[in-house]
């Protein structure tokens, strides 16, 4: 059973009746039993995104140390059937466990889901491939889905300098993948600045609006101290001057018109050069 199910209906419900468009949920399903889910429903959420790193269960074991992987694909199952609008599974390559890739593009596409392919993260340095052997490029595993691949759609994102690649599968499926470029051509100032601009694979608000168990929204991945409480960002009367929740509140007001999207027809040359 989900710990802080109720407070968890109560805050996404709330978030969305305070006009909050899109809200997700990322978990790695350990937890999540069917009423969980269909309490989540109820509530008014609509996109889950699993974390599941293999397909192979001593892998999995390997990786988290429980014996979990049948009921995470049970949860994948049941969200498939519920309410849910847009079931994601987040994958980072970790070394030795790539094995099963092949299978996995292919329970992606026979299940129409979406999968996103990460990088492993090592803040704050060290985050090129050619350097860090622990680094797998998912470039390097294409060869995959090239072949099945229809179309793709490219999406552009200035604020954290980022272009996402959604890989439309035949039949159904979706692959996605991401390209970084400098935090230096960021539009915001915050980023610009960083000591880490020139390797961050994220940025301000990369992935979203972060809420932490604390009610605190996180920004960055890198810096913790960044992180604002949701009461003074959200606060119309907030008349304080401090950086980060001035930064936060022009990332957001920015992030609605942020995203430029081009999609097209692809062949398998078109499809190598955009690794």
């Amino acid at each position: 059973m989900l710990k802080g199910r109720k407070y968890l209906c109560e805050l996404i419900n709330g978030l969305l009746r305070n006009g909050l468009p899109k809200i997700s949920l990322v978990t790695n399903a350990t937890l999540i039993q069917a009423p969980d889910l269909r309490a989540l429903c109820h509530a008014g959420l609509k996109r889950i995104t699993i974390s599941l790193h293999t397909l192979d269960p001593k892998k999995y074991m390997l990786i988290t140390g429980k014996p979990y992987l049948p009921h995470v694909l049970k949860v994948i199952d049941q969200c498939l059937n519920s309410a849910l609008s847009v079931v994601k599974i987040n994958r980072v390559l970790l070394p030795g466990c790539t094995e099963d890739l092949r299978q996995f593009v292919q329970w992606i596409r026979n299940e129409a889901l979406t999968a996103r392919f990460y990088r492993l993260f090592w803040p704050p340095r060290g985050l090129d491939s050619e350097t860090n052997p622990g680094i797998i490029a998912w470039e390097d595993y294409l060869n995959l889905w090239a072949d099945e691949t229809e179309w793709i759609e490219v999406n552009r994102y200035s604020i954290p300098s980022r272009d996402r690649l959604s890989f439309h599968l035949h039949g159904g499926g979706t692959i996605e993948a991401d390209v970084f470029r400098s935090k230096r051509g960021t539009c915001l100032k915050i980023c610009q600045d960083c000591e880490y601009a020139q390797e961050c694979q994220e940025g301000f608000f990369g992935c979203g609006v972060r809420i932490g168990p604390d009610l605190r929204i996180r920004s960055c991945l890198l810096k913790p101290g960044l992180a604002v409480s949701i009461s003074d960002l959200v606060s119309r009367d907030y008349q304080g001057k401090d950086d980060n929740i001035l930064s936060a509140r022009e990332a957001l007001r920015q992030s609605s018109s942020d995203c430029v999207t081009s999609a097209g027809h692809t062949n398998e040359e078109e499809l190598l050069s955009c690794g």
